[in-house]
């Protein structure tokens, strides 16, 4: 953990407080989900799956969001896992998806929510054409440049002009 030290002045005097605890795992924000899959079920439902952007999946919640052209967005919570299954669907109509995560109670305590993951499509759009192969070849593709990209985080050592921070 890294302890902080606020030191200020006013008119009044100077204001100065002890050392704050500041764990950098509770002011992590995950990358948004990626490579979003759906699937259609025997029982004309959808199964909607993705990949995490941290290796530790238990220490993610998710947030599925969803719609179809008629609608507002429905949104779920999906705890722990990264699979989504959506029971009854009509197949004349054309569903839009999307994925968030966050770092869940058991890992930290973090409300920074990653941003919304790459629409996901299924269904059909108003000119009937299915949209299942476009939807598959864009985020495989989005998928693949997220991937080639190094993911380093170098963090500075905080500190204020005359009042350096310790770390211990």
């Amino acid at each position: 953990p890294f302890y902080i030290f606020r030191n200020a002045s006013s008119g009044s005097g100077d204001i100065s407080r002890g050392p704050q605890e500041f764990l950098l795992k509770d002011h992590v924000k995950p990358f948004a989900p990626g490579n979003l899959v759906v699937n259609a079920t025997e029982d004309n439902g959808l199964l909607l799956s993705w990949d995490s952007s941290m290796s530790k999946i238990p220490c993610l919640d998710f947030e599925v969001r969803y719609r179809n052209m008629d609608r507002e967005w429905q949104k779920a919570t999906v705890l722990r896992q990264t699979i989504f299954n959506l029971p009854s669907v009509d197949p004349e109509k054309l569903y839009t998806f999307q994925v968030k995560s966050k770092v869940n109670k058991y890992c930290g305590t973090t409300k920074l929510w990653s941003e919304w993951s790459l629409p996901g499509y299924w269904g059909k759009s108003n000119t009937g054409l299915s949209q299942l192969f476009m939807m598959r070849a864009r985020l495989c593709s989005a998928h693949l440049v997220r991937r080639s990209v190094p993911l380093a985080l170098t963090l500075p050592t905080p500190s204020l002009p005359n009042f350096p921070v310790q770390s211990q």
